[in-house]
């Protein structure tokens, strides 16, 4: 039986909390495992084609959602971003089974809202800095950090700028891979990965040539 404290420990601690090897005696009920880890952590939400459980592999600009980050960026590096931006209130957490890793294949990168290496200046241009979130007929204006809600907000796919506040913070998050705090995942099969949306920026590292098998199961946590 897994130890659920542990988790919510190193949520706390670190934003995130990663096992290498958490599934590897369930792996023929994978999808199942995941999702009792995910309903003690909160309520799982379904996704995309109101699939609770989604299956997530690298995919070519054609082949990918017309609503995700791979329609732009295709099998090249993912920028980091909040899952459910496009949502009033961001997932709370994250939670992801690796169900298959064969050869070299892409991580997962982290990187703690708290290690932006942001100024004073910099904070208020995120709080004021106006940006057009599309989300259809539901779509909304809204700032990246809002000094009364715990939760960040970007994501460069659904988030357009709408002043030169919001342009400069945009050019500014688009270069994150460069800081120093980036924690990278490297995955393997059993791997479990559980973030906290609301703290931590997270993205795909790029597809190479050489990539092999990656298959990973994620559940979103309202």
């Amino acid at each position: 039986m897994f130890d659920v404290e542990q988790i919510q420990f190193e949520l706390v601690e670190s934003g995130y909390f990663f096992s290498a090897s958490f599934f590897n005696d369930e792996l023929d009920q994978l999808s199942e495992a995941l999702m009792q880890v995910s309903k003690k952590l909160g309520t799982p939400m379904k996704g995309r084609n109101a699939q609770t459980v989604e299956v997530l592999t690298p995919k070519n600009t054609d082949e990918a959602h017309q609503n995700s980050l791979s329609v732009q960026y295709g099998k090249g590096e993912l920028p980091f971003h909040v899952d459910a931006s496009h949502h009033q209130i961001p997932s709370r957490y994250l939670v992801f089974a690796c169900s298959c890793a064969e050869g070299d294949v892409a991580p997962t990168v982290l990187l703690n809202v708290s290690e932006l290496g942001l100024g004073e200046n910099d904070v208020v241009a995120l709080e004021t800095g106006v940006f057009l979130v599309k989300n259809g007929r539901h779509s909304f204006y809204a700032n990246i950090k809002r000094p009364d809600a715990p939760f960040f907000r970007w994501d460069p796919g659904c988030m357009f700028p709408q002043d030169s506040i919001a342009e400069a913070v945009a050019r500014k998050l688009s270069h994150l891979y460069l800081l120093p705090a980036v924690r990278t995942i490297n995955w393997s099969t059993g791997a479990l990965l559980v973030v906290d949306n609301w703290r931590m920026l997270h993205a795909r590292g790029a597809v190479s040539s050489s990539h092999g098998i990656r298959t990973l199961f994620r559940t979103t946590i309202q």
